[in-house]
Protein backbone atom coordinates (compact mmCIF):
# COMPACT_ATOMS: atom_id res chain seq x y z
CA UNK A 1 0.00 0.00 0.00
CA UNK A 2 1.59 3.33 -0.86
CA UNK A 3 0.87 6.20 1.36
CA UNK A 4 -2.09 7.17 2.13
CA UNK A 5 -2.67 11.20 2.07
CA UNK A 6 -6.54 11.59 2.81
CA UNK A 7 -9.99 9.01 2.61
CA UNK A 8 -13.28 10.09 0.75
CA UNK A 9 -15.97 8.61 2.30
CA UNK A 10 -18.78 7.41 0.69
CA UNK A 11 -22.34 6.17 1.29
CA UNK A 12 -21.04 3.07 0.36
CA UNK A 13 -17.34 3.16 0.60
CA UNK A 14 -14.68 4.51 1.95
CA UNK A 15 -11.74 5.12 -0.70
CA UNK A 16 -7.81 5.27 0.12
CA UNK A 17 -6.09 8.78 -1.69
CA UNK A 18 -2.71 7.98 -2.56
CA UNK A 19 0.25 10.37 -2.01
CA UNK A 20 1.51 10.94 -5.49
CA UNK A 21 4.72 9.04 -6.61
CA UNK A 22 5.94 8.97 -9.89
CA UNK A 23 4.03 6.53 -11.11
CA UNK A 24 0.93 8.51 -10.32
CA UNK A 25 2.06 11.11 -12.63
CA UNK A 26 2.52 9.00 -15.57
CA UNK A 27 -0.58 7.46 -15.31
CA UNK A 28 -2.09 11.30 -15.12
CA UNK A 29 -0.54 11.93 -18.52
CA UNK A 30 -1.37 8.90 -19.96
CA UNK A 31 -5.19 9.45 -19.01
CA UNK A 32 -5.36 13.48 -20.17
CA UNK A 33 -3.75 12.59 -23.76
CA UNK A 34 -6.72 9.69 -23.56
CA UNK A 35 -9.35 12.12 -22.43
CA UNK A 36 -8.75 14.49 -25.23
CA UNK A 37 -8.08 12.88 -28.00
CA UNK A 38 -11.77 11.23 -26.64
CA UNK A 39 -13.12 14.31 -27.01
CA UNK A 40 -11.47 14.26 -30.80
CA UNK A 41 -12.47 11.28 -31.67
CA UNK A 42 -16.29 12.07 -30.17
CA UNK A 43 -16.38 14.38 -33.45
CA UNK A 44 -15.67 12.40 -36.10
CA UNK A 45 -18.79 11.85 -38.16
CA UNK A 46 -19.68 15.33 -37.21
CA UNK A 47 -16.45 17.51 -38.84
CA UNK A 48 -15.75 17.40 -42.07
CA UNK A 49 -13.07 14.43 -42.60
CA UNK A 50 -10.67 16.47 -43.64
CA UNK A 51 -11.09 19.09 -40.87
CA UNK A 52 -11.89 16.07 -38.27
CA UNK A 53 -7.99 14.69 -39.24
CA UNK A 54 -6.68 18.14 -39.31
CA UNK A 55 -7.94 18.64 -35.47
CA UNK A 56 -7.02 15.09 -34.90
CA UNK A 57 -3.07 15.66 -35.94
CA UNK A 58 -3.00 18.88 -34.56
CA UNK A 59 -4.51 17.14 -30.45
CA UNK A 60 -1.79 15.40 -31.43
CA UNK A 61 1.02 17.44 -31.78
CA UNK A 62 0.27 19.49 -29.13
CA UNK A 63 0.15 16.99 -26.66
CA UNK A 64 3.74 15.69 -28.01
CA UNK A 65 5.34 19.27 -27.66
CA UNK A 66 3.49 19.89 -24.59
CA UNK A 67 6.40 19.19 -22.07
CA UNK A 68 8.81 21.28 -24.18
CA UNK A 69 6.42 24.27 -23.84
CA UNK A 70 6.11 24.18 -20.09
CA UNK A 71 3.27 21.58 -20.14
CA UNK A 72 0.92 24.05 -21.46
CA UNK A 73 -1.24 21.10 -23.15
CA UNK A 74 -1.69 19.61 -20.11
CA UNK A 75 -2.01 22.81 -17.52
CA UNK A 76 -4.93 23.55 -19.99
CA UNK A 77 -6.04 20.22 -19.83
CA UNK A 78 -5.97 20.07 -15.89
CA UNK A 79 -7.62 23.03 -15.52
CA UNK A 80 -10.64 21.98 -17.61
CA UNK A 81 -13.72 21.29 -15.79
CA UNK A 82 -12.55 17.21 -16.06
CA UNK A 83 -9.16 18.04 -14.31
CA UNK A 84 -9.60 18.01 -11.32
CA UNK A 85 -11.34 14.53 -11.47
CA UNK A 86 -8.58 13.47 -13.69
CA UNK A 87 -5.94 14.25 -10.68
CA UNK A 88 -8.03 12.44 -8.28
CA UNK A 89 -8.58 9.64 -10.52
CA UNK A 90 -4.77 9.42 -10.91
CA UNK A 91 -4.22 9.39 -6.93
CA UNK A 92 -7.15 7.07 -6.29
CA UNK A 93 -6.24 4.24 -8.87
CA UNK A 94 -3.00 3.36 -6.09
CA UNK A 95 -5.79 1.60 -4.17
CA UNK A 96 -8.12 1.37 -6.14
CA UNK A 97 -7.50 0.05 -9.91
CA UNK A 98 -10.87 -0.03 -10.60
CA UNK A 99 -11.98 3.30 -10.64
CA UNK A 100 -12.59 5.13 -13.61
CA UNK A 101 -12.84 9.12 -14.07
CA UNK A 102 -16.99 8.86 -14.18
CA UNK A 103 -16.86 6.81 -11.16
CA UNK A 104 -14.13 9.66 -9.53
CA UNK A 105 -16.80 12.40 -10.61
CA UNK A 106 -19.70 10.63 -8.75
CA UNK A 107 -17.09 10.44 -5.52
CA UNK A 108 -16.79 14.07 -5.92
CA UNK A 109 -20.13 14.55 -6.57
CA UNK A 110 -21.15 12.52 -3.10
CA UNK A 111 -18.57 13.71 -0.85
CA UNK A 112 -17.50 17.19 -2.11
CA UNK A 113 -15.93 18.28 1.22
CA UNK A 114 -13.32 14.62 1.38
CA UNK A 115 -12.71 15.69 -1.80
CA UNK A 116 -11.65 19.06 -1.77
CA UNK A 117 -10.06 17.84 1.66
CA UNK A 118 -8.21 15.07 -0.54
CA UNK A 119 -7.13 17.63 -3.83
CA UNK A 120 -6.31 19.90 -1.17
CA UNK A 121 -4.00 17.42 0.02
CA UNK A 122 -2.11 15.88 -3.27
CA UNK A 123 -2.80 18.63 -5.86
CA UNK A 124 0.84 20.58 -4.76
CA UNK A 125 2.71 17.00 -4.18
CA UNK A 126 1.46 16.15 -8.12
CA UNK A 127 2.58 19.21 -10.23
CA UNK A 128 5.60 19.37 -7.84
CA UNK A 129 6.60 15.37 -9.53
CA UNK A 130 5.15 16.62 -12.85
CA UNK A 131 7.06 20.03 -13.13
CA UNK A 132 10.09 18.21 -12.42
CA UNK A 133 10.00 15.70 -15.34
CA UNK A 134 9.50 18.91 -17.58
CA UNK A 135 12.55 19.89 -19.84
CA UNK A 136 14.90 22.11 -17.88
CA UNK A 137 14.00 25.56 -19.97
CA UNK A 138 10.62 24.46 -19.63
CA UNK A 139 10.66 24.08 -15.74
CA UNK A 140 10.01 27.95 -14.89
CA UNK A 141 6.55 28.22 -16.92
CA UNK A 142 4.86 25.33 -14.61
CA UNK A 143 6.71 26.20 -11.48
CA UNK A 144 4.96 29.78 -11.89
CA UNK A 145 1.78 27.77 -12.36
CA UNK A 146 2.57 25.66 -9.43
CA UNK A 147 3.17 28.75 -7.35
CA UNK A 148 -0.17 30.55 -7.98
CA UNK A 149 -2.46 27.28 -7.87
CA UNK A 150 -0.20 27.07 -4.12
CA UNK A 151 -1.30 30.61 -3.01
CA UNK A 152 -4.93 30.25 -4.17
CA UNK A 153 -4.72 27.20 -2.14
CA UNK A 154 -3.74 28.78 1.12
CA UNK A 155 -6.82 29.93 1.96
CA UNK A 156 -8.55 27.16 1.64
CA UNK A 157 -6.24 25.56 3.74
CA UNK A 158 -6.23 27.91 6.52
CA UNK A 159 -9.94 27.56 6.50
CA UNK A 160 -9.50 24.03 7.02
CA UNK A 161 -6.86 23.98 9.74
CA UNK A 162 -9.45 26.38 11.98
CA UNK A 163 -12.22 23.50 11.59
CA UNK A 164 -9.96 20.82 12.58
CA UNK A 165 -9.56 19.94 16.34
CA UNK A 166 -6.14 21.06 17.59
CA UNK A 167 -3.45 18.75 17.90
CA UNK A 168 -1.93 17.79 21.37
CA UNK A 169 1.89 17.48 22.03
Amino acid sequence: MDQVAALIRTDDATYCVALPTADTVTRLERKVFEVALGNVEELQGVLPPKDYEALWFSTMLQAERSNEEGGKFFTTMLSSPVGRSLQLWACLTHEHPELTVERVEEIVAESPTDATLAMAVVMVPLWTLWAERLPEQARPAAMKYLAEFEAGLRPLLEQLNTLLPPTSG
